[in-house]
């Protein structure tokens, strides 16, 4: 069961030294299984100081779990983040401690992708807002208040066509319906907009189906 787990266990006693890892450990770390029964979680779990460690264990409860983040490092000294998580069990009369770890270098990946995107769109000039399929505005970025007068928790929740003139109402309508009704299609309109103030100003909108 160790061997076919998709996760990384190791098993080890209340100082750290390990007393059993499974394949994907050895996958992980590059080391020989027989290496690693020779070493201390601490020898591999980079920053993780001993006694700090030790003592933490210690308070540990029979049956509690902690759920941590840290950086393994490789046997050729290169590192990756993890996921751990340690619970303390008993055997034999005896505490003993079940870590299993995760490889996480994708999801930190995609997080820092998210990051990059997300400081794009809060410091463009243009308003970028995305729309559910229903038509509820879900989102509305910063530049909302320079360009609108709008903040944009003033428009996230109200309609998506509630503030357009209501001589263009219908013609956005139509089309947004005809957007909407196709995945990954892409359109441009220009239409007037009620600004914060009451007056009505002139924007051009582009459009892309992204529900899917």
């Amino acid at each position: 069961m160790l061997d076919e787990a998709p996760d990384a266990i190791a098993i080890h006693d209340a100082d750290g030294d390990i007393l059993d890892v499974n394949d994907q450990n050895v996958e992980n770390l590059g080391y020989t299984r027989d290496e690693l029964l020779e070493m201390n979680v601490t020898d591999f779990e980079a920053g993780l100081d001993p006694e700090t460690a030790q003592e933490t264990w210690a308070e540990m409860d029979i049956g509690e779990t902690l759920k941590l983040e840290g950086t393994h490092q490789r046997k050729d000294g290169s590192t990756f983040p993890t996921e751990v998580w340690v619970s303390k069990i008993e055997i034999l009369g005896e505490p003993q401690y079940l870590a299993l770890g995760r490889d996480i270098t994708d999801r930190k990946e995609r997080e820092r992708e998210l990051s990059r995107f997300r400081a794009v769109v809060e410091n463009t000039s243009d308003v970028i807002t995305t729309i559910s399929g229903d038509g509820t505005v879900k989102y509305v970025s910063p530049a909302s208040s320079r360009v609108s007068g709008h903040e944009p928790e003033e428009l996230i929740g109200t309609e998506a066509l509630e503030h357009v003139h209501p001589a263009d109402r219908e013609a956005i309508s139509d089309q947004l319906a005809e957007l909407m009704a196709t995945p990954d299609s892409r359109a441009t309109a220009e239409y007037r907009f009620r600004h914060d103030d009451g007056s009505w100003m002139w924007v051009e909108s582009t459009g892309v189906n992204r529900l899917e």
